[in-house]
């Protein structure tokens, strides 16, 4: 008696749905391990490549600090009023912590409209190029560059604050748009932040102080910046002391471009002791607020 054999030709053994879930594990395990060394990468790079600062009052705001909350250490916390200034009572201010690019040769990028971070006064240096006598740190917007001529207009009611300026070598002035102020770009923005915002625009482009003798310039008039001159203000020109104040920053107060904001400080203000910071968050990469293009 004979036995019929199965022929092992054309069949085919079933692929077993455990080894294809395994096979896709794989590859997204791979997939979230090479974004994970990517992004690590990226941090790693950044942090390497640029220097840390942080905001530590609203003469920039809305552009920094917007939404910036006050903690008494009594256990209650508001947002902060874009006009109180520096932050000065005791207390914990959450604000913005970011990135510049101080490296040597950062003065070539600065273009009108970046953000930079500037000792308040000429720097003074030893001779083994230690700081001598430690000016303070602010964060303005250059709105005027070497060799500029540039006036506000403080004049006409529908145009206050308009910003008109000679490039060097330029023949007539030109209206530069100051989009930082333009609302339809910030849809977060309620009706008291426009306000606010309009306000530091128009009222805000004549300081008015006690300093006039420091630098007396007045918006309406024509101002021209020297070689290695810079004017600087503060977002919220109602509430800033900058270059209409204190005149032009020199080139050798400027520490660095602020590259982007990455997370937020904790700026802890106590009586009689100097004021003191931590990082409170860092951002993920893709969260970075962006200052430069």
């Amino acid at each position: 008696m004979s036995e019929s054999v199965l022929s092992p030709i054309g069949f085919k053994r079933k692929k077993s749905p455990w080894k294809v879930v395994k096979t896709v594990l794989k590859v997204v395990g791979l997939l979230v391990f090479l974004v994970a060394l990517s992004i690590s990468a990226q941090i790693i790079y950044t942090y390497q490549v640029y220097e840390p600062f942080y905001v530590s009052g609203e003469s920039m705001w809305p552009t920094l600090n917007y939404g910036s909350r006050y903690f008494d250490g009594e256990g209650s916390s508001e947002i902060i009023d874009p006009s109180s200034g520096d932050y000065s009572l005791p207390g914990t201010y959450l604000c913005d912590y970011g990135l510049m690019d101080a490296k040597p040769g950062f003065l070539d990028k600065i273009e009108r409209f970046d953000i930079v971070i500037a000792y308040s006064s000429v720097p003074e240096y030893g001779s083994g190029g230690e700081l001598l006598n430690n000016p303070s740190e602010v964060i303005k917007r250059v709105i005027g560059l070497p060799g500029d001529t540039f006036y506000f207009e403080t004049k006409d009611q529908d145009r206050l604050g308009t910003l008109y300026v000679k490039e060097e070598g330029a023949k007539e002035f030109a209206e530069v748009a100051q989009p930082f102020y333009d609302s339809s770009l910030h849809p977060e923005w309620s009706e008291e932040d426009i306000a606010n915002v309009n306000y530091a625009k128009s009222t805000g482009t004549v300081y008015r102080s006690n300093s006039r003798e420091l630098f007396p310039y007045l918006g309406s008039e024509t101002y021209t910046l020297g070689e290695d001159e810079y004017f600087l203000c503060g977002d919220n020109r109602a509430h800033s002391g900058d270059s209409r104040s204190r005149g032009p920053f020199k080139a050798s107060q400027l520490v660095g471009r602020a590259v982007a904001i990455v997370g937020k400080a904790a700026y802890t203000v106590k009586a009689n002791e100097d004021p003191s910071y931590s990082v409170s968050e860092l951002f993920m990469p893709w969260d970075y607020e962006w200052l430069v293009d």
